[in-house]
């Protein structure tokens, strides 16, 4: 324990059916879309670190603005999202194996944010920038941005 062995991606329908493996420290990222409920992520007790849940949508650079189906603005992946899951990771480090991120598809977000951290914490961010994944570029930038201006400073979410 005490460093990430492994970071993984699921869609929000994998993550809600994930039976995570009995033996080893998790903690979830769980991203969903503004306006849509939280997603039901099992957690098995003593293994469960915790969930950082955060709300944004899949904006990449160039597209802010705009507005969803339902007429409400857009929210864009934000340096206080970057700073919050950096915090999150940071501040559980000593006590995870792996660590779970979703979103809707589990293709842009949550391989944004995997590739980020496993850049950080696991040195190579190369599985998260080949197919099945399209990384969301902007939320990935930001994480790293946090990560050069903090360092190794863990702060509580």
């Amino acid at each position: 324990m005490g460093r990430i062995e492994k970071i993984r991606v699921f869609s929000r329908k994998q993550a809600e059916k994930f039976d995570p493996p009995k033996g080893k420290c998790y903690a979830w990222i769980s991203i969903t879309t503004p306006g849509d409920e939280p997603a039901y992520i099992p957690t098995r007790k003593p293994y469960d670190v915790g969930i950082k849940r955060l709300s944004f949508h899949d904006i990449d650079d160039g597209e802010a603005g705009g507005v969803d189906i339902n007429g409400e603005p857009y929210v864009a992946p934000d340096m206080q999202h970057a700073r919050e899951i950096y915090s999150f990771v940071r501040w559980n480090i000593m006590a995870l194996d792996e660590l779970y991120i979703h979103c809707d598809a589990g293709i842009s977000r949550s391989a944004g944010v995997a590739a980020a951290l496993s850049k950080i914490f696991l040195d190579t961010d190369e599985e998260f920038f080949k197919t099945p994944y399209y990384p969301n570029r902007l939320i990935y930038r930001m994480i790293l941005e946090v990560h050069d201006k903090q360092g190794d400073v863990g702060t509580h979410p």
